[in-house]
């Protein structure tokens, strides 16, 4: 029996008499009478990038079968047991129909600091058990933790390189590009297609920021636009396109663009408040750093002027071959370049 404050547990043992009412005993049970409250709570461990929680004040949110918010509870300070944790009590356990409800644990909205991080779990749903304070879903033994997870996100760097291709044959020299408009795609590791997330814009250094990012996804970084239109998007030996711009919403196919790629576990490898630079190979002092080339397309003529030796009048018979000794190389000729368009 359930008046939605009490669960009422009948025990009791029955007496049956024969027909003539004498006190001999066909059979004989107990009864007792107990009220359970139909009460129970949960308690909601918090961690962040995979560790015990070392912030305090996340909201969490009960809601019920309803999809209702019915309770909310920050985590509090530090336990005993190094964690941190909220508490919520007094919940009914069983609706009026004697049915056990269905609770939802997830987290609520994070203002302030809070909104430095982002929610990395999936709510949790679970019943409750009369007269306790589960950890567990379902109260169950071998249950999983009711926990709510946040992450840290990354910063991802992009670096961006000028080469004249004609020095570089020389110097091997690259010059960081200033004001190149690079943006980033997202992609899970499921998934076909990858997702437009943001544009950033090169500074001084050559480099382009990307904050706020979140870890479980691979990111691709494509070149849309260079400050010159002479330096072209140039990537392992072989020219590419810049992306349209405003760059698309999605993209399927990237062979074609000037672009660098990190995949998910290299990002949540990192510690919290991480910096990952996109095309990074090695770490500390042994680490090296790809940057999205841009150069210039370029051809290189020699010309010699000559005068044919043999000939008086220094003009010469194109059809008759002139030995090396016989020409005469004059410097300082001036000459046009003309392109066919």
């Amino acid at each position: 029996m359930i008046d939605g404050q009490t669960v009422l547990v009948i025990k009791g043992r029955v007496k049956n008499r024969d027909k003539t009412n004498s006190d001999t005993a066909v059979n004989y049970c107990l009864f007792t009478f107990k009220n359970i409250p139909n009460v129970g709570g949960v308690k909601v461990v918090k961690k962040i990038d995979g560790k015990n929680a070392n912030v305090s004040g996340f909201p969490i949110v009960v809601k019920n079968s309803a999809g209702e918010p019915v309770a909310t509870q920050t985590t509090g300070t530090k336990t005993g047991d190094n964690t941190y944790t909220a508490t919520i009590t007094g919940l009914p356990v069983y609706d009026s129909n004697g049915e056990k409800i269905v609770y939802t644990i997830d987290e609520g909205e994070l203002t302030g600091d809070l909104a430095n991080y982002y929610k990395a779990s999936d709510a949790q749903t679970t019943t409750l058990v009369a007269n306790k304070t589960i950890t567990t879903v379902n109260g169950a033994a071998d249950g999983a933790a009711l926990v709510v997870e946040n992450k840290t996100p990354v910063k991802l760097n992009v670096n961006k390189v000028f080469q004249n291709t004609w020095m570089m044959a020389h110097n091997g020299f690259a010059l960081p590009m200033e004001d190149a408009t690079i943006a980033l795609y997202k992609k899970g590791a499921d998934d076909s297609v990858w997702t437009y997330v943001g544009t950033a814009t090169t500074d001084a250094s050559g480099t382009a920021e990307f904050t706020g990012i979140e870890r479980e996804y691979d990111y691709a970084a494509i070149e849309v636009s260079s400050p010159m239109s002479s330096m072209f998007p140039y990537q392992n030996g072989a020219w590419k396109d810049f992306l349209p711009d405003p760059a698309p919403t999605t993209l399927t196919d990237l062979s074609s663009y000037n672009v660098l790629t990190v995949q998910s576990a290299a990002l949540i490898a990192l510690g919290s408040n991480g910096s990952y630079n996109i095309g990074q190979t090695g770490t500390g002092d042994n680490m090296s750093v790809t940057p999205l080339v841009n150069a210039n397309h370029w051809v290189q003529f020699d010309i010699t002027k000559w005068l044919d030796k043999t000939n008086a009048n220094h003009v010469h018979n194109q059809t008759m071959p002139v030995g090396e000794d016989d020409k005469e190389v004059l410097d300082g000729c001036v000459f046009s370049l003309y392109y066919y368009v």
